[in-house]
């Protein structure tokens, strides 16, 4: 899924019975080369252009847009339905926002909530 030139793909993982959504991201890698360390120590992103800081409400929007535009496609929506209520958790993710562009909560309450959201849709 293509959302504001960002390709975003779902991958569904079923294993031991639990059923686990990943989203990964995939940015151009010319961007990411040439930023990737410097926003690390200014904790400033940057997204079409423009500056964002790590910790502003306004990175926080950015996040819930790009979320809520991917819970658009068809495939991302039946993946997530099929956790039905099981804790979605992110192992691999890190937890200070100052050491990830997208912290386990971040990731996992956004798909929690749109998760509630498609549930309450579909009664």
């Amino acid at each position: 899924m293509c959302i504001h030139g960002r390709v975003f793909t779902i991958i569904e993982i079923f294993g031991r019975g639990n059923a686990k959504t990943c989203l990964h991201v995939s940015w151009e890698e010319s961007e990411i080369q040439r930023k990737k360390k410097r926003w690390w120590r200014e904790q400033k992103l940057y997204w079409q252009g423009k500056v964002i800081d790590r910790h502003s409400d306004e990175y926080q929007e950015l996040l819930d847009r790009a979320f809520d535009s991917l819970s658009e496609n068809s495939g991302f929506r039946r993946a997530l339905l099929a956790t039905h209520n099981a804790v979605l958790t992110h192992s691999i993710g890190k937890k200070n926002p100052s050491e990830t562009i997208l912290t386990r909560n971040e990731f996992c309450s956004r798909l929690t909530k749109i998760r509630a959201r498609l549930i309450n849709e579909v009664k």
